[in-house]
């Protein structure tokens, strides 16, 4: 079966049809710029969605706010871009959506760790309508370690073993693998 979006994957379009069709939850992926902007995007480039080239890591947000998520999409024209994950949670409040945030960001804990703690501090409701989920348990403890109160989910699927566990829990400790065979 084809499955055809009407609007852009983890755009605010989206979000806004979601909640009219009657989802009562989402989930979106959160990635961090160049310059440590927190946005809402699923893949590590902008490659298929966009009509740009390259890893979002390496970019700034100045430059994603200039790609279009139309020109890729069935529809066509007139959809917002990349947002900032501020500007998405807020929208999911606003609707009164429930949020499955999937943090995969393990490659700066920190950066991740402060941005969804401000997050729960500016909107305190989100804790009692949204989890945290990652595949890397190192970002889920950090969270757990500074608010307990945060609802923390271990995503899995298997042949996929996050080499980061350890990462930045305690200093010298080194990861149970370091892949599969």
């Amino acid at each position: 079966m084809l499955f055809r979006s009407d609007a852009p994957e983890n755009s605010l379009e989206a979000l806004r049809l979601a909640a009219k069709n009657g989802a009562r939850v989402v989930e979106f992926d959160v990635s961090f710029t160049s310059d440590k902007t927190a946005v809402v995007f699923h893949d590590d480039t902008v490659d298929r969605v966009t009509q740009a080239t390259g890893n979002i890591t390496n970019l700034p947000f100045s430059s994603l706010k200039k790609l279009d998520l139309s020109v890729k999409h069935p529809l066509g024209a007139g959809f917002s871009g990349i947002p900032k994950l501020d500007d998405f949670v807020e929208e999911c409040l606003r609707l009164k959506l429930k949020m499955i945030i999937d943090l995969k960001t393990y490659n700066v804990p920190e950066e991740t760790t402060a941005t969804v703690l401000d997050l729960y501090k500016r909107f305190p409701s989100m804790k009692s309508c949204t989890m945290v989920t990652s595949f890397f348990p190192n970002l889920l403890y950090r969270l757990r370690a500074a608010d307990p109160d945060i609802v923390c989910s271990l995503s899995f699927r298997s042949h996929f073993v996050a080499y980061s566990t350890y990462e930045g829990i305690s200093e010298g400790m080194k990861p149970r693998f370091s892949g599969m065979k």
